[in-house]
């Protein structure tokens, strides 16, 4: 069963009680769905959805004997959520909450989460790594009897950096290793929509061409593209480092400095340890490059929200819109200099909140690398003297 909601989106919600999948949409009051992370240098969070339910005839209480749903609710159950056809999460049910009135009027609450919470609970038995890129790396983790991850469950770039062959002692946890993978690797790591385990290296979003032009009126959008009700640009310290301390396991510190911007915006230091990188040599070019990325604070778009206005491509191709896009936002003032801005922005969050009479979705940025890197056979971006070499 598919529920279509007043805007003209269908919404389909669907938890599986005891083996049996079972779409659930037409008691659903609301989902709240929050996925990615906050600030582009952390490491990506687990995807949280939230969904209530009607319950005044007790449906869904796992105290009642007489529901087969309600009966056979437990933690852990699997679960989705789609709009429009397209998934917008995947996860399991983690706590269920009973809410009852004076009058009788109930609800229950699905507190779920996406799959980080799998390998969070997990830990690997002692062994040596094998020297290999990144994204091997991110796949012989997953391979390990201990955590057996679904091969068919997974979307793992190769990889830019080549880590060392670490020791790994018994009982380290499976998420806070891999999250060390990603942070040597500096690309991004997280569960995707669909519930694939997502690992994208550091050159994803390197020359990027946005996914998906959004405009604030209707007349810059034309026929095709979205438009968006709210615009936030921030302007701060959040991403300025100035001065980068880098370290591999057993390797010396390296650091990477930047007087002027010192000068400027006095010392503010980001340190990287325990880094899975092979030498000392790598780790020092890591620390080169985050250094030219955040010395300076950056004027950028933080965050946009648009509410889906109907179930046609203009508004549901944001639908499809994952962790690591590239948006193009497009910004107009009616006084001052200039008169737009227009930005390409890297999707680091994606919230959704859906009723029977709204579906707002709210995307988080960071900041686009804005350096021009060297691409072969590419007009411009294959100039030796114009384009810099990537890290």
């Amino acid at each position: 069963m598919t529920t279509t909601h007043l805007n003209g989106t269908s919404v389909k919600v669907n938890v599986t009680f005891d083996g049996t999948p079972t779409d659930i949409d037409g008691d659903v009051i609301a989902v709240t769905i929050r996925r990615g992370r906050s600030r582009q240098l952390d490491q990506m969070t687990a995807g949280s959805c939230n969904i209530t339910v009607r319950n005044d005839a007790r449906t869904f209480d796992p105290l009642n004997t007489a529901s087969a749903t309600g009966s056979t609710s437990r933690p852990r159950m699997p679960m989705y959520v789609e709009v429009a056809g397209t998934r917008v999460f995947t996860g399991y049910v983690n706590d269920i909450s009973i809410d009852w009135d004076r009058t009788d009027i109930g609800t229950v609450t699905y507190s779920c989460i996406d799959g980080f919470s799998v390998l969070a609970n997990q830990a690997m038995t002692a062994h040596t790594a094998t020297q290999q890129l990144s994204g091997a790396r991110v796949t012989a983790v997953l391979d390990r009897s201990e955590v057996d991850w679904s091969a068919t469950a997974r979307a793992i770039d190769p990889g830019q950096s080549t880590l060392q062959a670490d020791s790994v002692p018994a009982s380290t946890n499976v998420l806070n290793y891999l999250h060390r993978v990603a942070q040597s690797e500096q690309g991004r790591m997280f569960i995707a929509a669909d519930g694939d385990l997502a690992f994208h290296d550091r050159l994803s979003v390197i020359n990027p061409t946005p996914s998906i032009q959004l405009f604030d009126t209707e007349a810059g959008a034309g026929g095709s593209n979205p438009t968006y009700q709210t615009f936030r640009q921030d302007y701060g310290t959040d991403l300025l480092y100035n001065r980068i301390e880098t370290q591999i396991i057993g390797g010396t510190l390296q650091t990477a400095s930047d007087a002027t911007a010192q000068a400027e915006y006095l010392i503010r230091t980001l340190s990287l340890t325990e880094l899975l990188l092979l030498n000392d040599a790598a780790a020092a070019d890591l620390g080169d490059y985050l250094l030219n990325r955040y010395k300076n604070p950056d004027l950028r778009v933080r965050e946009i929200s648009t509410t889906i206005q109907a179930n046609v491509a203009k508004w549901t191709q944001l639908l499809g819109v994952e962790l690591g896009d590239v948006l193009q936002v497009t910004k107009t003032f009616a006084t001052g200099t200039p008169t737009s801005v227009v930005e390409s922005c890297v999707v680091e969050q994606i919230g959704h909140s859906i009723t029977p009479e709204r579906h707002t979705i709210t995307f988080g940025f960071g900041s686009v690398d804005e350096f021009s890197y060297l691409t072969l056979d590419d007009p411009l971006l294959g100039q030796l003297d114009n384009n810099a070499l990537a890290f």
